[in-house]
């Protein structure tokens, strides 16, 4: 027997980890970079956007106007006068005789672009126009005479 003392083995196999943790995300510099450069963007981009939208909303008064005006003229060939309101273009006037209306497709007066009604009106017989058809455009009744939209105006 061997009397010697013995050794225990020591475990050298400890389990010993390092974790190296991965950040997902962005950081607070990225994202004022990009918020930066969307603002830029939007800068330059939505006035154009406005810009267009206005001449947009111009030729859409404009065309409207121009798609009543064979309605107002369809009347009159029908009836022998003009109609006194836009109205009579829908509804048959009590002293419309040949009414063959209505004149207007849905039956429903169309509003301008920024949601205000046509303006119709007639004139004197010594006036160039039997009537006026108009809109105030964007600025209302706050609008010059100069800013209306006019069936009439070649602009």
């Amino acid at each position: 027997m061997n009397n010697a003392p013995q050794l225990k083995k020591i475990n050298t196999n400890t389990n010993i980890t390092t974790s190296i943790q991965v950040k997902k995300g962005f950081t607070l510099v990225e994202l004022m970079m990009v918020i930066g450069i969307l603002a830029g963007l939007m800068a330059f981009i939505l006035p154009q956007i406005n810009k267009y939208k206005k001449q947009s909303d111009l030729k859409t008064a404009k065309l409207i106007l121009r798609q009543l005006q064979p309605d107002i003229e369809n009347y009159q060939s029908d009836t022998g006068s003009y109609p006194s309101s836009l109205n009579d273009l829908i509804k048959q006037p009590e002293n419309a005789k040949n009414w063959n209306g209505p004149y207007i497709a849905n039956g429903k007066l169309p509003v301008d672009p920024w949601g205000r009604k046509y303006h119709y009106s007639l004139k004197s017989e010594d006036s160039e126009h039997s009537y006026e058809l108009f809109s105030y455009g964007p600025k209302g009744k706050k609008a010059t005479k100069n800013e209306h939209l006019s069936v009439w105006d070649e602009k």
